[in-house]
């Protein structure tokens, strides 16, 4: 395996997704103004030396993150239980996610680890990790808001490094398969499933979010 593995083609196709929703934020929370100025930095010597097992370390933490995030959701809207409830099949979703990753990472060699990581991936992975979940959620102040903030959230740096990680550290073609489709369907899931009766952004505006 090389010791450093490109990923900028997986990074073009995530940013390309951000692109095509087009979401204007105006006065609304979106992910990519909670994501520090350095995001699209090269990094220069602050990654030189990171290795895959800190770009596991980082993902992992990211998909941890995500979680919190949602349990924050679904706190917020507990008094519409079938949205809270949606909120939380995805907390369930993130924590999945870093259990696999830890699943993979454990399964790779000493050298597979010690090897130095993507520093494309690793600049996606810092992304978002500074990511606050305190003040993204303090930014929520109705449905609408977080419906376009885990839109923004399901199309960033997060899900970038996790498809990367899998594909190219897991080692099983069928895991790569149903993780890959898992992921899919994740990320599809605010436009499939949520709750039918709050489809429309205007039904959204009128539900206020609590606490």
């Amino acid at each position: 395996m090389s010791s450093v593995i490109t990923g900028a083609t997986r990074v073009a196709h995530i940013e390309s997704n951000l692109k095509a929703m087009d979401v204007e934020c105006g006065t609304r929370t979106c992910w990519s103004r909670l994501t520090p100025s350095f995001r699209r930095d090269n990094g220069g010597d602050k990654m030189a030396d990171v290795t895959v097992a800190e770009l596991f370390e980082m993902a992992i933490g990211a998909e941890k993150a995500a979680e919190e995030l949602y349990h924050g959701l679904a706190a917020k809207f507990a008094h519409h239980p079938e949205v809270a409830d949606f909120w939380k099949e995805y907390a369930a979703e993130e924590n999945g996610h870093a259990q696999w990753l830890e699943r993979i990472r454990n399964g790779l060699s000493q050298d597979e680890l010690a090897a130095l990581a993507d520093p494309t991936m690793l600049r996606e992975a810092r992304a978002a990790l500074q990511v606050s979940v305190e003040r993204a959620l303090a930014q929520v102040h109705d449905l609408e808001d977080a419906y376009q903030l885990v839109g923004e959230l399901e199309n960033s740096e997060t899900n970038a490094v996790f498809d990367f990680l899998i594909t190219h550290f897991s080692s099983d073609a069928k895991t790569q398969a149903f993780l890959r489709a898992q992921l899919k369907e994740h990320i599809g899931r605010l436009m499939i499933d949520f709750p039918t009766r709050f489809r429309g952004a205007a039904m959204r505006r009128r539900v206020t979010a609590q606490g």
